[in-house]
């Protein structure tokens, strides 16, 4: 075991290079006061330097907290200085241990640590340089999602408004654009991170093409039956010879359109409706759909000179 000693604590020069940026003034007073009542139970780590004054490499909450007791010396042990990349790889290795910064330096410590090792574009090389790090792989993976965030993206979640887990998720989006209008409606409509997770984001990816709404929809439908899913009803080959069956379901769904006149619901359309807004956005889905089959139905007669006189109703 290393020799502890006692080092004059003014003769400390803090690290300027330290992965932890914000450093909270409470949590260093509450270690002090343990320290006061229990002495200080681990020593720090510092490197010597030729003017008789030491780089301190590891606890300077430690050091801190003993400059609030006022005390004139701190435990330490003396280790030698390793290379610069040797000791950014330590760093980043005793904080993931510790799990001891929060999710935004965490990120920015594993994507340096990458460049330091020259393979931050080399995903194959990364699984090599986790193990250097001190983190598993699968974790390193998802945190440099954060990463291929856009610029405002990555903006917010380093001021901490953007969530890890959406984050992360959003990371998998290989379109900006298409990040930004998600991130937008995950906030806009106050989606919980387990259904963003678990329904919402896979069904993005699955359906790159869609609308948000239509997203919203299928995820919701899947959420619906996470744990007991129903058989789905397939479309059938025979179609055609199932009119009877789809024209059912448009009167009935005339039947639902008519009440929703009575009560209104065109007035109250408005962002704020949320329910609302989703029934908009479907029957806009719906109609598009339905001006596609007329005008191929209707560019279908003209081809063909069809001579009976069928007339659809006008619109």
């Amino acid at each position: 075991m290393s020799e502890i000693v006692r080092i004059p604590v003014k003769k400390i020069v803090p690290d300027p290079e330290n992965l932890r940026k914000t450093i909270d003034p409470d949590d260093i007073h509450t270690l002090a006061e343990n320290i006061r009542e229990h002495g200080q139970m681990d020593p720090i780590q510092v490197f010597r330097k030729g003017d008789g004054t030491f780089d301190l490499m590891d606890g300077e909450r430690r050091w801190r907290a003993i400059q609030e007791l006022r005390l004139k010396e701190i435990n330490a042990i003396i280790v030698e200085r390793p290379t610069e990349q040797d000791l950014l790889m330590r760093k980043i290795s005793r904080v993931m241990q510790t799990r001891s910064l929060p999710f935004p330096e965490e990120v920015a410590a594993l994507e340096n640590g990458l460049r330091s090792l020259g393979v931050l574009e080399l995903e194959k090389e990364w699984s090599i340089a986790a193990k250097k790090m001190g983190v598993k792989p699968g974790v390193l993976r998802e945190r440099m999602r954060i990463t291929k965030l856009s610029p405002q993206l990555r903006e917010q979640f380093n001021a901490g408004k953007l969530d890890y887990t959406v984050a992360h998720n959003l990371g998998k989006i290989q379109d900006s654009k298409r990040q930004e209008e998600a991130e937008k409606f995950i906030r806009e409509q106050s989606l919980s991170s387990r259904f963003v997770t678990t329904k919402f984001m896979e069904t993005l990816l699955e359906y790159p093409g869609k609308s948000i709404w239509e997203i919203y929809d299928i995820a919701r439908e899947r959420e619906k039956f996470r744990y007991a899913k129903p058989r789905a009803e397939e479309v059938p080959d025979d179609i055609i010879d199932k009119l009877d069956n789809i024209l059912n379901d448009f009167r009935k769904c005339e039947q639902w359109f008519e009440a929703i006149h009575r009560n209104n619901i065109v007035e109250q359309l408005s962002d704020s409706r949320f329910n609302v807004k989703r029934l908009a956005e479907g029957i806009f889905r719906l109609r598009g759909f339905i001006d596609a089959f007329l005008k191929r139905y209707d560019k279908l007669n003209e081809i063909q000179h069809s001579s009976d006189n069928l007339q659809l109703p006008k619109k």
